[in-house]
């Protein structure tokens, strides 16, 4: 599963609204009867190690990513943080970074797994790559490879047996809108969004912010 970026008004592709309206769309079963199996069998929610997990964001980010999941799920959800540093001081903040994401995911997301996407080699981009010889580069793909190899392995050993909160709840035989209204994932993104609309500074991000409140709970009403 791709991260998401903050919430912005109006809303931009993959932030924590769109995130909430695509899967909950995914999860409707309209006048179709269908069987409700898990449509995720396993979960990775990548994590930046260069961000600071207790910030407000990724709290937000975090919240909305459980109420879309549930309890249930959690232990088929891998948390792997990824652009690790390859050495010095840097990768030691990494490491300082990693012990702090752990203990949250410890504490919020019993069950699930933290990982480190590279654990002994950072990932260059393109451009770093290029500027390696061919034997070097194809050692580091080599290893990337690996690593991203032993992080799938782990999400195999513990595929899903149940569907995810927010599919179960969308088939509730409930009708639109309040199949939506009634799940846990639009509540807690409801809350967020209102909260930042009664924060917001202006007469232009009042009139933005309710705007984009009335458009999201208009989303299945079509």
């Amino acid at each position: 599963m791709r991260g998401f970026e903050p919430t912005k008004v109006p809303p931009a592709d993959h932030d924590r609204i769109s995130f909430t309206w695509k899967w909950l769309e995914i999860f409707y079963p309209g006048n179709r009867k269908i069987a409700l199996e898990p449509t995720a069998t396993g979960i990775l929610y990548f994590i930046d190690i260069w961000d600071v997990a207790m910030n407000e964001d990724n709290i937000r980010n975090l919240q909305t990513f459980k109420a879309l999941v549930g309890e249930e799920v959690l232990r088929s959800v891998v948390f792997v943080t990824a652009k690790w540093a390859t050495e010095g001081t840097m990768r030691q903040r990494n490491a300082t970074n990693f012990v702090k994401w752990e203990e949250k995911i410890r504490r919020d997301f019993p069950g699930a797994s933290i990982v480190r996407l590279d654990d002994t080699t950072g990932r260059l981009d393109e451009e770093d790559l290029n500027e390696l010889s061919s034997a070097d580069r194809r050692r580091k793909e080599r290893e990337y490879h690996n690593n991203a190899m032993r992080v799938l392995q782990q999400l195999l050993k513990k595929r899903a047996t149940q569907p995810l909160l927010a599919q179960r709840e969308m088939n509730r035989g409930l009708a639109l809108p309040e199949a939506v209204k009634e799940t846990t994932l639009w509540k807690t993104t409801l809350q967020y969004l209102t909260k930042d609309a009664a924060k917001a500074v202006g007469r232009d991000n009042e009139k933005r912010s309710s705007s984009t409140l009335a458009k999201l709970t208009n989303l299945f009403r079509s």
